[in-house]
């Protein structure tokens, strides 16, 4: 590699980590951000094909990963049924109507090579989704559903997108071949996710390394990915099955592990995610350059109505799939008594977002299909569409404008420290009561009352004998309770004695129960000699591992 390649690599990054930073400090939605800049810059910038291959083994897996590390097994089983029908039934009903207007725009375009471009815009993109969960105060529910939809429709994309491909370069497969495939893919690659969990949790049980175990965490999505890949099965199943795993047993990992995970995982999503945006803008200068333009209106009008369509589609399945198993199943409705607001059916039905997986399927067709290069640019323009058209309206779904009160509905907290008029912090209240902050009673007497009666300053606040309160700080300048009079009712003496460390709240730098029973039994305590923690100057190794125990309860 020459250093002007090695420079080219570069660029792309750093670019990237610059708009995003600049959208994090502005409060911009960096996603939207990222694909103007790459669409600004494509023409300034050397040609650069996305290579299918660096998106699918390297981009998507870890992404995948990390999105289901964040995500809940037990909230996912609760809404499995919107998530089947999103993630299965959506994308196979946007690849058969999206194909077949392919098809009647372009009449000598191979059915199965149109349907093809059906299954590569049909699924949303799974980091597009993620970014406006965290974006938006969603609730609970609704973000579990557009992350489980996310998930799981890339591989029956992928999976429609081979059968389509391999319809359309000629290889003899039948409906029924079909069909047998997309099963075994998908039912290969929940198989080859469970026992790849099983085996990977069985190993980190033995291993009690945090830096061991996030690095083996780090190789885990693309070894995932490529077994399953091998023996043809989905490896975004497995891979997302693995996830899940992995993430419902992190908690029962050391708070090393924790706190390296996340943030390990947080800088990963970071850098990819601004680098698959940009990407996406970039490409748009080698695609437009390969079209034939002498009639501009033709390839302009098929990708207006291809990304009308694309919208349209997921508009016209998300109410009946929400509202007609409710009318159809008594089971349904004993089981969730309140219909979904419809807010919420409407915020699910626009968040519909394509992203670089559809890019990196569409630059995989084969490059001796006809019409390729027509099928690259409607790809592009419904990616592009998505993202500058649904992107900013779903954050402009403002839930204090809409004003939902009822349960389940789009809520947004009040601010701290306000209350409506009428209320305890502001405006006259009822019964004559006047506004304005309420303050703490405080306790009959004072320092020099308590020093006439011959008690101890403030020994209201520490309690009389019996009574349990928390230890803060630790050594010789710890306070302790005074010790119970002999005849004194309730309590335990908490003198300076051994029954002094036996305080009922532990205090905040002490390790939860879990932990202490790994030290009693023999297990080394995690040291992070000269790891800087959320800021914290460089400290001793006993210092740190304090800090880490800090720094967790403040979580």
């Amino acid at each position: 590699m020459d250093q002007a390649t090695a420079v080219q690599l570069l660029v792309v990054p750093v670019i990237a980590i610059a708009v995003a930073a600049l959208a994090r400090r502005r409060g911009w939605p960096a996603p939207l951000l990222l694909v103007v800049a790459g669409l600004v810059l494509s023409p300034l910038m050397p040609a650069y094909e996305l290579d299918p291959e660096i998106v699918l083994l390297v981009l998507l897996p870890p992404l995948l990963y990390s999105a289901a590390i964040d995500s809940s097994y037990m909230r996912l089983k609760t809404v499995l049924r919107p998530v089947i029908l999103l993630s299965v039934g959506l994308v196979l009903f946007s690849t058969l109507v999206i194909g077949w207007v392919t098809h009647l725009l372009l009449p000598d375009l191979h059915p199965a090579a149109a349907f093809a471009l059906g299954a590569i815009v049909a699924p949303p993109d799974a980091v597009a989704a993620v970014a406006v969960a965290r974006r938006l105060g969603l609730p609970r529910k609704v973000v579990t559903i557009l992350v489980g939809e996310s998930l799981f429709n890339d591989a029956t994309a992928l999976t429609a997108y081979r059968v389509a491909v391999a319809a359309a370069v000629g290889s003899g497969i039948t409906w029924v071949g079909a069909v047998g495939q997309f099963v075994y893919a998908a039912a290969g690659g929940v198989v080859i996710g469970v026992v790849l969990a099983w085996l990977l949790s069985r190993m980190l049980r033995m291993i009690r390394d945090a830096l061991v175990e996030n690095t083996i965490l780090l190789l885990v999505p693309f070894a995932v990915y490529l077994a399953a890949e091998a023996v043809h099965a989905s490896g975004v199943v497995s891979v997302v099955i693995v996830g899940l795993v992995v993430g419902h047993r992190l908690p029962r990992s050391g708070f090393g592990t924790r706190l390296l995970s996340d943030a390990i995982w947080r800088v990963m999503d970071f850098f990819l995610e601004s680098v698959v945006f940009a990407l996406i803008g970039l490409q748009m200068w080698p695609i437009v350059t390969a079209l034939d333009w002498s009639e501009p209106w033709k390839p302009l009008g098929m990708a207006l109505a291809v990304f009308a369509v694309a919208l349209l589609v997921r508009i016209v399945w998300v109410p009946p799939a929400t509202y007609l198993p409710r009318l159809l199943s008594a089971r349904v409705r004993r089981r969730e008594p309140e219909p979904p607001p419809w807010q919420n059916v409407v915020i699910v039905s626009w968040a519909g977002m394509r992203g670089v997986v559809s890019l990196a399927a569409a630059f995989a067709l084969p490059p001796d299909l006809p019409g390729r290069e027509t099928l690259v640019f409607l790809t592009f323009t419904v990616v592009i569409g998505t993202l500058l058209v649904q992107g900013p309206v779903v954050p402009l779904a403002d839930p204090a404008a809409a004003g939902l009160h009822r349960a389940g509905g789009l809520r947004r907290q009040p601010r701290r420290g306000r209350r409506p008029a009428g209320g305890r912090l502001g405006g006259p209240g009822p019964a004559g009561r006047t506004g304005g902050r309420r303050r703490r009673r405080r306790p009959p007497g004072g320092r020099g009352a308590a020093q006439a009666a011959g008690r101890a300053p403030y020994a209201h606040r520490l309690g009389a004998p019996g009574r349990r309160h928390r230890v803060r700080g630790g050594g010789d300048a710890q306070r302790r309770l005074p010790a119970a009079a002999p005849g004194d009712a309730g309590g335990r003496a908490r003198g300076p004695g051994p029954d002094a460390r036996r305080a009922p709240h532990r205090r905040r730098g002490a390790p939860p129960d879990h932990e202490r029973a790994r030290l009693r039994r023999g297990h080394p305590r995690p040291r992070l000699t000269g790891l800087p923690i959320a800021g914290c100057p460089l400290r001793s190794a006993d210092e740190t591992a304090d800090s880490v125990e800090m720094w967790k309860f403040q979580f």
